[in-house]
């Protein structure tokens, strides 16, 4: 019952003669999900996928001038963006950051895409001096507490009761987001109501997501919505 399959991330090329999308099948019971970009014509013909990397793709954006789709992937094991050429031809990749690609934006001659990424003070665009920086932090990998994952599932399933497109957003933006942690373990702030316990967060659109670094596992501990008034965060992993 937690296997779903959604479509979002719909874009329409400049001309109005093609849609492009995702296709994510998530398994919300294991907390894993993976896409894979697809298009057809408006009236639903020619449907055909694009993308079939196993790590997945997302965000999926024609260039002004309809000749090409930018997207994200972490083939290479970071987020990257990648163009596809809309008439035929293989997926080239544009960037090799470490830090990942966020929210690209083309420029309307079609030539610049903008997008931001997370970099150290001191580094700034130097990829290298980044990298550097990162490796000192011990690999470390995510995992939910029990409790941690309930209140997670539920808050995907109640954005889902209204707006599904929106709930797979939100999973991939929040995947992201907590993915960068494994690298950047203290980039999250102490949480201000619990500032002396040793648990920190980071937020996910309304979303607040209450973790501890242990060792080489970060534990999600809680999931909250910033207008709700959080209980203090257990100390065990409850596993």
């Amino acid at each position: 019952m937690y296997r779903i399959k959604s479509v979002s991330d719909l874009q329409i090329s400049p001309d109005g003669k093609s849609a492009a999308f995702t296709v994510a099948i998530s398994d919300l019971g294991r907390a894993k999900r993976s896409s894979h970009i697809w298009r057809m014509d408006p009236d639903g013909r020619n449907l055909r996928q694009l993308t079939f990397s196993e790590q997945g793709e997302n965000s999926p954006l024609f260039s002004p001038d309809g000749n090409r789709i930018s997207f994200i992937s972490a083939r290479d094991g970071d987020s990257n963006l990648y163009l596809l050429p809309t008439a035929e031809g293989e997926a080239r990749q544009l960037t090799r950051i470490t830090t990942g690609v966020p929210d690209p934006v083309w420029a309307p001659d079609s030539k610049p895409i903008a997008f931001s990424t997370d970099v150290y003070t001191g580094c700034g665009a130097d990829d290298a001096c980044n990298q550097r920086i990162s490796s000192r932090w011990p690999k470390v990998k995510l995992q939910f507490t029990p409790s941690g994952r309930i209140q997670f599932l539920k808050a995907v399933s109640y954005i889902h009761q209204d707006n599904p497109p929106a709930a797979v957003k939100f999973r991939n933006r929040a995947a992201q987001i907590l993915r960068r942690l494994t690298e950047y373990p203290e980039s999250g702030r102490l949480i201000p109501e619990f500032p002396d316990l040793p648990f920190r967060e980071v937020y996910c659109c309304t979303i607040r997501f209450f973790y501890r670094h242990e060792g080489k596992t970060i534990w999600v501990v809680a999931c909250w919505h910033g207008a709700q008034l959080p209980t203090e965060p257990a100390e065990g992993t409850d596993v």
